[in-house]
């Protein structure tokens, strides 16, 4: 049976609709804003990060290659970190490390390890296999990590 006097689109069935959609919408403005603010914010703490490193200014002679064993003749000695999906060892000393923009990168931005004396590193890039480097005792060293590989330069301003 038809009620033909009775108004369509305005039962239970259309406000339960229009619930559905409205919730959506808030849904998928509210993850937009945050994805919004989170490419904003990474682009700002890579400015920084950038600004505070000066990756561009390290300029130095090439560390020598390295073995697992290194001057020391043992594998178990390193003091090992992580930093942007890569595993960085060193023997002794301080390090300090900051992220600067790398447009070559699909990432963005390239690793950039300080060390103050490090005598030997090693660094495990994510994809990759470990690479060492001596740099003798009393020499700064600078690492620089990726994706075009692992570069080490025996210069450093540490702080």
């Amino acid at each position: 049976m038809t009620d033909y006097g009775a108004e369509r689109g305005k039962g239970p069935r259309r406000r339960k609709w229009k619930t559905i959609i409205a919730i959506a919408a808030f849904v998928v403005i509210t993850l937009s804003a945050v994805a919004i603010t989170n490419l904003i914010s990474k682009h700002n703490i890579i400015a920084a990060s950038t600004a505070s490193v000066q990756a561009d200014k390290v300029v130095g002679l090439p560390c020598r290659p390295g073995t697992p064993q290194g001057e020391l003749g043992r594998d178990d000695a390193w003091m090992m970190f992580q930093f942007n999906d890569a595993q960085y060892g060193r023997r002794i000393g301080h390090v300090d490390c900051a992220i600067s923009a790398d447009k070559a990168s699909q990432s963005g931005f390239k690793g950039v390890c300080q060390f103050s004396s490090p005598a030997e590193i090693k660094v495990v890039p994510k994809n990759g296999p470990p690479v060492y480097f001596e740099t003798g005792l009393g020499v700064a060293a600078t690492t620089i990590v990726s994706d075009a590989g692992v570069t080490c330069m025996m210069a450093g301003s540490f702080q």
